[in-house]
């Protein structure tokens, strides 16, 4: 995961991360700057999950994709 936010993250995506790094959820690697889940964590939702990886706002129905395929979250979950 990218380890700085831009702006449309907003506050509320950063002080998120920023519980998850003081928990332990997330670690970040000193030399890069990147960050590793440690442990499993569930997310409100697709995009707050979304959001915390890519570190910018994005639409997590639409970014995330059953694996090995085109099908997004949003398609998927319609089924």
């Amino acid at each position: 995961m990218r380890g700085e936010t831009t702006p449309s993250a907003g506050r509320t995506v950063r002080s998120l991360i920023d519980i998850l790094c003081k928990n332990g959820v997330i670690a970040v690697d000193r030399e890069s700057g990147l960050g590793r889940f440690t442990r499993d964590h569930t997310f409100p939702s697709a995009t707050t999950s979304a959001t915390v990886i890519t570190g910018t706002s994005v639409n997590g129905s639409a970014a995330w994709k059953v694996q090995g395929t085109q099908v997004t979250y949003g398609q998927w979950s319609q089924r």
